[in-house]
């Protein structure tokens, strides 16, 4: 009787949906038998030494196969294909149940951060997001890069085109900002046709030079239009904290400060004549910094 339990279970996560379908066709009863490695290794985590005997139960859920229950034994007469399933099966229902509830409130969660049309982070989002990564700065004593990116002359766009070919500039812009930054770098659909960006240990100089480089990838990007393709600029304002060794600056006088500086050199790349990039001078000196927030501790 029983189950002989490993000691330290594993959650394997397969990206191929057709996965289950590829190896029990489209079957979805239980397998029960000897293990063999074509049919079962992508199924185990195998440390040391490959189970005698598997059960490998289809997770279904509303017609639907979210993952499977996996369990061996090296016993080579504990799984076999004549024994009952009745036990597994109502076992491997109720980790389908629970399975399901998790992905459902994951996929609402994730939803509620991620703006509809670019598909970027949204608002909401970055402010969960940044006071992490001004926590992380002060932490490692690293700096924290922002950019306030706003697409240039959309409004004209929209009057002369349409929102339809509006909303693709946003949604191309986008693609082309997310490309020119890493992996763990945070972009989020601020409002309308302004993005925010967050680049952790990214110094003054680093940023600008990515700023130019956004700018740049934007500019030569042509969107189709009746008339034809239609170039279009971003300008970009960048700000850089510092965090200084010893001065430990409220996280929310960093948030509001860090943005602030961003946007304000950003309406200068805006007055200046717009596809531009301006840094907040000084902003990304340290001792300027502590004085900055000083009346705020």
């Amino acid at each position: 009787g029983g189950f002989a339990l490993q000691a330290n279970p594993k959650l394997i996560i397969s990206p191929d949906d057709e996965l289950i379908q590829t190896k029990f066709g489209h079957s979805v009863t239980p397998y029960l038998g000897a293990y063999k490695t074509a049919k079962c290794a992508e199924f185990f985590s195998l440390d040391k030494h490959k189970p005698a005997s598997v059960a490998i139960i289809p997770l279904i859920r509303r017609g639907k196969c979210l993952g499977t229950l996996n369990m061996g034994s090296l016993d080579s007469q504990r799984f076999i294909d004549s024994m009952a399933t009745d036990f597994i099966e109502h076992m491997a229902a109720v980790v389908g149940i629970c399975l399901e509830n998790h992905l459902n409130f994951e996929t609402l969660n994730r939803s509620s951060l991620i703006d509809s049309l670019t598909g970027v982070n949204n608002r909401h989002f970055l402010e969960q997001r940044l006071g992490e990564e001004i926590a992380r700065a002060q932490r490692s004593t690293e700096p924290l890069s922002c950019f306030f990116l706003d697409i240039d002359e959309l409004k004209n766009i929209n009057d002369h085109y349409g929102y339809h070919v509006g909303d693709q500039v946003i949604i191309l812009a986008s693609a082309v900002i997310r490309e020119q930054l890493r992996n763990n770098d945070v972009l989020v659909r601020y409002t309308g046709e302004k993005f925010i960006a967050l680049l952790a240990n990214i110094e003054q100089g680093q940023g600008i030079e990515i700023a130019q480089r956004i700018r740049y990838a934007v500019k030569v990007l042509g969107v189709s239009t009746p008339d034809g393709l239609v170039s279009v600029t971003i300008s970009i304002g960048c700000s850089t904290y510092n965090p200084v060794n010893g001065v430990q600056l409220k996280p929310a006088n960093v948030e509001t400060n860090l943005i602030e500086k961003a946007e304000q050199a950003l309406h200068k790349a805006k007055s200046d004549g717009q596809d531009s990039v301006v840094s907040a001078s000084g902003f990304s000196d340290p001792m300027t910094l502590a004085n900055l927030f000083k009346r705020h501790q």
